[in-house]
C-alpha cells in the first residue's frame, strides 16, 4: 500500500495564525475523489479549510491546509518556558480496488513561547467582577423598561390623534359649545355656498323652527317662505337672512 498512497506534513506560522498542511499522494488503484483528511487541533480553533487537488501523470495530490488561531487559554504559552502540543493523528480516508481503507499519520509537536516576560501585562481570562452595588435586578429592569414603554406609546398615540387630526376635534368642541341657533345660522351659511337647493329648503326649514322657539315669528315666517318658494332659494337671499338673524339676536344692532 505505500507504494500507492504517501503522506507528508508541516506546521508553518504565519504572524499571528498558524497553517497546518498535508499533502497525500495517490497512485494507481485509489480513487482520487475518495480521498478524506480527518484532523483535530484542539484546543487551537479553525478558522479556514482548503484543499486543493492536482495531477502529474498518473500520480494524484492532494493538499488540505488547515489555518489555526488561538482563541482561548488553554492554548497559550505560559509566561516563560515552552508549550508543547500534540495533536490527535491525522486520519486519511479512502478507496482502493473498491474496498474503503485509512491511513493513520502522527503529527509533529508544535512548540508555543510567548513573547510576554516577567513584568509585562498579564493576560485575565474575562473581565472583573461588578461591584454589588451597581446590579440591577433583572425583574426590576424589565418592568421600568415596561413602564418606559408604555408611557411613550401613551404619548405617541396622543400626538399622533392631535398632530394629523387637529380641526376635526377643535371643530367638534366648537360646535358643541355654540347655542342652537348659533348653530342654525352655521348651517345657514354653509347651505349659502354649498348650492345644492334641496340641502338649502331643509336648512332653511330647521332655522324657521329654531327662530320659533326664541320667539322671532318674523324671521321664521321669512325663513319658511324662503325654504318653501316656487323659485329655488338663491345664496344672496340666505346671506341675507342670516345677517338680520344676527341683528335681531343682537338687541338690532349689526
Amino acid at each position: 500500500m505505500k507504494d500507492e498512497i504517501g503522506v507528508e506534513d508541516l506546521f508553518e506560522r504565519t504572524h499571528h495564525v498558524i497553517e497546518a498542511e498535508i499533502d497525500v499522494t495517490t497512485g494507481v488503484g485509489v480513487d482520487p475523489g475518495s480521498v478524506r483528511v480527518v484532523t483535530d487541533f484542539r484546543p487551537f480553533a479553525t478558522l479556514a479549510t482548503r484543499v486543493d487537488r492536482s495531477t502529474d501523470g498518473q500520480a494524484r495530490l492532494l493538499r488540505t491546509r488547515v489555518t489555526l488561531q488561538c482563541l482561548q487559554l488553554s492554548c497559550l504559552a505560559p509566561r516563560e518556558g515552552v508549550h508543547s502540543f500534540r495533536f490527535p493523528p491525522a486520519v486519511v480516508h479512502y478507496r482502493q480496488d473498491g474496498r474503503q481503507r485509512q491511513l493513520v499519520r502522527p503529527w509533529g509537536e508544535l512548540q508555543a513561547v510567548s513573547r510576554l516576560g516577567p513584568g509585562r501585562p498579564r493576560l485575565t481570562e474575562g473581565p472583573p467582577a461588578v461591584a454589588e452595588r451597581f446590579r440591577v435586578s433583572p425583574a426590576l429592569a424589565r418592568a421600568v423598561l415596561l413602564g418606559v414603554a408604555v408611557a411613550a406609546g401613551l404619548a405617541g398615540a396622543w400626538l399622533v390623534l392631535t398632530g394629523l387630526w387637529p380641526h376635526a376635534f377643535l371643530a367638534r368642541r366648537r360646535w358643541r359649545r355654540l347655542t342652537p341657533l348659533e348653530q342654525a345660522l352655521a348651517q345657514l351659511d354653509a347651505a349659502a355656498r354649498a348650492g345644492d337647493e334641496e340641502t338649502r329648503r331643509r336648512v332653511l326649514e330647521h332655522l324657521a323652527a329654531t327662530l320659533g322657539e326664541v320667539d322671532l315669528a318674523a324671521l321664521e315666517q321669512e325663513s319658511r317662505r324662503l325654504a318653501w318658494s316656487a323659485t329655488p332659494p338663491a345664496g344672496d337671499e340666505l346671506v341675507a337672512l342670516g345677517e338680520h338673524v344676527r341683528a335681531s339676536a343682537n338687541g338690532g344692532s349689526r
